[in-house]
Order: structure tokens, then sequence, then C-alpha cells
């Protein structure tokens, strides 16, 4: 079993957290928190969850509920993850998540489907969608052929901010007078890079000894974190020409003017004139469900691309890739809430340009096949279904392919098996070449990731710069110093609008904060912390006066976005038999908390570190940079801590910021009683807009 510990709860300061003995804090009830959302983060979610605690994790023969070291997805299947380690060469203490923990008795779950349909279940307060049909299955409960076994979620993660249209829905439903979530929280929990992922090894030759692989040769391979991830540069204008189709080959001159004027070709294990006749052809893949990475992806061409290539297909942000709802193509029998189908609503994609091929990859079988070759019943590719039994159809350069999830993306980027390789005229020789994206916690050198990732040009100067990587630390530079809602100052501290000279001056359109403000259809508005689409809109709309924003930064990593931790403020007991024990809403605190750096004590009363999850410099890397993912800065953590972690004291517009009633509850549990409901005075400390009985 894992070490048991209790902790402290810091003190926030203005500008940093400071701990203090006098708020030890005590066992919390036995806890598992529900999850859904972003398969972006399909695994540094579980990852931290489960340094919080993870109950059962090494029991002998315990098949059901040793699951907490795993992800699933809605396929049914479920992935064990490599545990979370912060072992820092410089500060103390470690902290080992394979033998301890913060929290004994809890754990937290998570399912990888897709940022909207974690979003779906999570407004709709029901997880009836995952009815155990094909790709609809819950891998921790029910299984396949069975409902969820859920009611609801506590949490969702989304790389797509979340519309307004669908905080309405979770205002009627969530919080209907039947179930009482409370005010809805939508939060930037990471700061996430999206890579573009490619396999070091383009082809295989076959000779007398056996297969060689044949790789990129890379002129100046980049690092992250002191380890060789890749560095196949890119510009601006090289990525928008690959994914808009106008650059369909490895052999492009402008790929290898990038890389130094160095032709990109494995000059041991390849031929000069084989690869300028042919080089090797460029298949990319993306995701067939709807994805907030996909809306990140999306973003960032939409707002990079124009001018730099014929057409740009990517119009907008939208979870969806650019598609033509006039095709045949129907990706519905591999993912049925796949937006890609005849006649779907234009809406749904980032342009209306096709951008599909046709063609879908099969993660569970490893194969490639058409759309139409996909069993329904099985969402596998179907050998019977094909012409001949034999899957044929080849690849259409500068068009998508697709795969479930970030999972599928990288299984299929990385798969150099069956007919995932293409026949060179070389006969000795087959050919792969993929490209896709994925969050960077898929690529190495995330634990356990060999995929590589593309190096690009830093900045909105399509011209210059310099090639970075997509690691933690420039994810936070594309984030730049953007100040979170109602706030004027690098602590953090709520700063509200009181006039034209006081308070946060900036403003957002009313009837949709993600758009332009126009004075008749979307006027403008003030930020508010209470309104939970500002945490997002704010990082992106237009209207705000800053340098850039995250979908075309002025530094650091230029294909960035935030993930958001999506809650509630309400939550309901835990166990139905202890009226007023509140362990869901003292575990959605304690995890937040941990990663917002306030956790700083165990059961020994001895330190956590508070870099343990965010710590930036390689000497003391945090758990969460060590998946090339980065946390939002202090002023941000500052922020939401004093918002939604406490009755904060801190003045603003003649009241407190507490006085708004953002807040889940006011700080942890310092006495047994507390977690019994038996001292009221101490355990009163949940929202006054909460019934006891109802929630999350």
């Amino acid at each position: 079993m894992k070490l048991t510990r209790i902790h402290l709860l810091a003190a926030c300061a203005a500008s940093s957290f400071v701990a203090t003995t006098a708020h030890a804090q005590v066992v919390l009830p036995q806890v598992e928190l529900r999850g859904a959302g972003a398969s972006s983060v399909a695994e540094i979610v579980p990852r931290t969850l489960n340094c919080v605690g993870n109950p059962g994790n090494h029991v002998a023969g315990d098949t059901v509920n040793n699951r907490e070291n795993k992800v699933g997805d809605n396929t049914g299947a479920l992935k064990t993850i490599a545990p979370g380690a912060y072992n820092p060469t410089t500060a103390t203490p470690a902290l080992d998540c394979e033998t301890q923990e913060i929290q004994p008795n809890f754990s937290g779950k998570y399912i990888s489907t897709g940022s909207g349909a974690g979003r779906q279940m999570w407004r709709t307060f029901t997880t009836s969608n995952l009815n155990g049909s094909a790709s609809n299955i819950n891998p921790f409960a029910g299984g396949a052929g069975n409902p969820s076994g859920w009611a609801n979620l506590q949490f969702a993660f989304s790389d797509a901010p979340l519309p307004a249209s669908e905080l309405t829905t979770y205002n009627s439903t969530a919080n209907s007078p039947a179930n009482k979530a409370g005010p809805a929280i939508q939060i930037p929990a990471f700061v996430l890079p999206v890579a573009f992922a490619y396999n070091p090894t383009y082809g295989i030759k076959t000779t007398p000894a056996g297969p060689v692989n044949i790789t990129f040769h890379v002129k100046v391979p980049q690092s992250i974190n002191g380890v060789v991830a890749g560095g196949l540069s890119m510009t601006r204008e090289i990525y928008c020409k690959i994914f808009n189709g106008e650059i369909t080959n490895w052999n492009d001159p402008l790929l290898t003017a990038a890389n130094g004027g160095l032709k990109l070709f494995d000059p041991v294990n390849d031929f000069s004139g084989r690869w300028t006749n042919e080089g090797a052809p460029i298949r990319l893949v993306g995701r067939a469900d709807k994805s907030g990475t996909t809306d990140i992806f999306t973003r960032a061409l939409a707002a990079q691309c124009n001018g730099l290539v014929a057409v740009n297909k990517f119009a907008n942000a939208s979870e969806s890739l650019p598609y033509d709802n006039t095709s045949t193509i129907d990706i519905r029998n591999l993912r049925g809430d796949t937006k890609y189908f005849p006649t779907s609503a234009s809406s749904n994609f980032s342009g209306t340009v096709q951008s599909l091929g046709g063609l879908v990859w099969d993660k569970n079988s490893h194969v490639t096949c058409a759309w139409n070759e996909v069993n329904a019943a099985t969402a596998l590719c179907d050998a019977s279904l094909a012409p001949g039994g034999v899957f044929t159809k080849t690849p259409t350069p500068g068009l998508f392919m697709v795969a479930d999830g970030s999972s599928g993306v990288a299984d299929a980027v990385n798969s150099t098996a069956n007919n995932a390789l293409i026949n060179s005229t070389n006969k000795n020789i087959k050919l792969n070449g993929k490209l896709g994206y994925v969050g960077a916690d898929f690529v190495a050198p995330s634990p356990s990731r060999t995929l590589f990732s593309a190096a690009l040009r830093s900045g909105n100067n399509p011209n210059s710069g310099a090639f970075v990587m997509p690691s933690a630390t420039n994810a936070g530079l594309a984030f730049g110093s953007v100040l979170p809602p109602e706030t004027t100052s690098t602590t953090g501290a709520w700063a509200p609008y009181v006039d034209g000279t006081t308070g946060d001056q900036r403003t957002l359109g009313s009837a949709d904060p993600y758009k332009p403000i126009d004075p008749s259809t979307n006027p403008e508005t003030h930020v508010s912390r209470a309104n939970p689409l500002h945490w997002a809109a704010i990082l992106y709309n237009p209207n705000v006066p800053i340098t850039s924003t995250l979908a075309s930064p002025a530094g650091g990593y230029p294909v960035s976005g935030t993930t958001f931790m999506l809650t509630s403020t309400c939550f309901k007991p835990a166990n139905a038999l202890i009226p007023g024990n509140n362990a869901k809403r003292f575990a959605i605190v304690e995890y937040l908390g941990l990663m917002f750096g306030t956790i700083t004590r165990d059961s020994a009363n001895a330190l956590v570190n508070g870099q343990t999850f965010r710590g930036a410099a390689v000497a003391n890397l945090g758990i969460t940079p060590k998946s090339n993912i980065s946390v939002p800065p202090l002023v941000w953590t500052n922020a939401m801590y004093e918002t939604f972690l406490k009755k904060s004291a801190q003045p603003g517009n003649s009241a407190t910021l507490g006085d708004q009633n953002l807040w889940i509850q006011d700080g942890l549990p310092t006495t047994g009683s507390d977690v019994d409901n038996k001292n009221q005075v101490a355990d009163q400390q949940s929202n006054p807009v909460c019934d006891a009985n109802l929630g999350a």
C-alpha cells in the first residue's frame, strides 16, 4: 500500500502560497471522483489524480478496483500509465507517486472520450451516451453491452472552450432543481502545446541481414528536458502548406531549406536518387471524434495561414477538421458521435473545403481501411466489407485519414505494421511518413512515448524566429502575460471594474464572449470572474487589448492552447447513508489545491514541495512538465485559488471576492468531526447557494 498522508493547505499570500503549520488537515473520507473528456490529457490527468491518492493500487489479485493507475477510453480499453514522480536534484522533498500519496482514501478515474463527449456528459448530468455499444463503453463500470454504471461526472476536461449554448444546457440540466450542481466552473488547468508528431522511421528496407529502419536525417536534432525528441524544422509557411495539402512529400524543397539545406533522407540506408524522384509521402492523420485538440489546431491554422497558402481550408476554430458535407464520406461506423457524415451541418467544421480522404485508422487492429469498410457493430476495420477481402485503398496526398482519440492518432503515426506502409518503386523499401497532431503528452520525452515532434518557428513573424519544441516551457511562453478576469496586477488580486479608471477595464461580447463585439448583436460587457465563459474567452477574444492571443502567440510554441477543467460549485454527499459526508467536495478542492501548489504538508507534517506539479526548471522538473504540459502562471493559480477554493477577503467595489459566492468551499476540514457532519460550525464551509443533499 502507499504511505498514508495528510497535509496542510497553504495560505495564499498576494503573489505566492506560503505554508503554515496552523492549518493541519485530517484524513478525508473515502471518495471516488469521476471524470471524462479531452484525450490530449488522457495520461497526465490520472497521473496527477493518482498522486493525490490511489487506494488499492498495490493489492495483489485485485482486478476490479486496481484501476486507478490506468486511463480508460470509450472503446472499453484500459491502459496502465507510468506513475508520476517528483525527483528534484536541488530541492526537497521528493514525491514518488508509485509508493506515496497525499490522501489515503482518495481515488480518481478518468475516461478519455474526447473533449466534446466529456462536455456533453458534464453539462447534461448523465453518462447515458456510454451505453455499452461500440465506442461508447465505460471501461471502469458497465463494460461492453452494458450501461455506464456512473450516474454523472464530477469533472470534465476540454481543450475547446465551453460554448455559450452549452453553458445554457448546464444551467438548465445539471443545475436544475433536481440536481442543483450550482454555478458552473471553467478554469484553464493546463497549458497544452499541440505537437506535430512524426515517426523518426519514415521507412523500412529489406536486407539479407533483416529489416533496417530508414530514419529522417535532421541536421539539428532538438531536445525537451535534455532528451532528444525530434527537431524536424517547419516554418509557418511549411506547416500551413502541409495541412492545407500543398506540400505532400518530405522531399519538398521548403523542408530541405528549413533543415539547413540538408535533404531529410537517410544517407546510410536510403538513396539520393530515389529520394529526389519519390521521397516519402506525407500522410496526414487527424481526429475522427469531436476534439478539443482539433480546436486548438484549427484555431492556430485559421489565424496563421492566410496569405501563406492559395486557399486556407481552415476558416475558423472548430472541434472538427474542414469537411465537405456533400461528399459520401461517413465516419459514424468508427465513432458514432463524429460530425463527419453527409448533410452534417457546415457549422460543425473548421471549413467546408474537403480535408478528409476517406481513410480511417483502426487502433485496435492497427490497420488502415476505407470508411465504408468499418463494421458498425464492432467499430473495427472488417476485411469482409473490403473488395476481395483486402484493404486496398491508397491514401490521397494532402488529405487526412482519421483516428479515434489522441491515442488513435499517436498509434497511427507510430505504426509501421501491415498496410500502414506504402510500397516504394524500390521493391526493398516500404514507406511510412505519417504526420499527425496530438497533445504533447503523446510525444517524447513524456513517459513511455517514442514519437518525435517537429520544431516550429516561434513567434508570429513567419520569416524569422528560432525553431522551438512543444515543451512545457515553450507553451508557457506562448501563454504570455494575459491576466485572469477582473485582475490588473501580477499578484492575481481581485480588481473588478468600478469606473473608467478603476479596476479591470477589459471587455468581451455579452451574447458570445468568443466573438468580436457588435453594438447591436453582441454588445460589450466587462470581464467577470462570475461568468465561467470569461475565464476562457479572455485568452482568445480579439477584443481584449493584449499583444497576442494563443491562436497566434507572439512567442513560445506557436500551436498552444489551454485544457479547461469543467466542474461545479455544489457536490452531493459521497455516501447517502452518512448525511453531510462532503467527501466529493473535499476531494475536488484537494485536487485543485494540489495542482495550484497549495498542498505543502503530509501526515508527518513534512513538506510537500509546492513545485511538485508545476516545477519548470530541468533540475527540479514537476510531474506535469515531465509530460510536456505546463500549468498556468502563478497570477492565474493565485486568482483561481482565491476565487474558487476559499471565501476570499480580497476587497473590491465595496465588497469582498468571497461575497460573490463563487467558491466551492472555504478551505479544508481541520478536525475529524468536520468530515462527518457532527461539527456544523466547522463543517459548514460549503457555498450557501448549495443544497446539502444535491449536487455533482
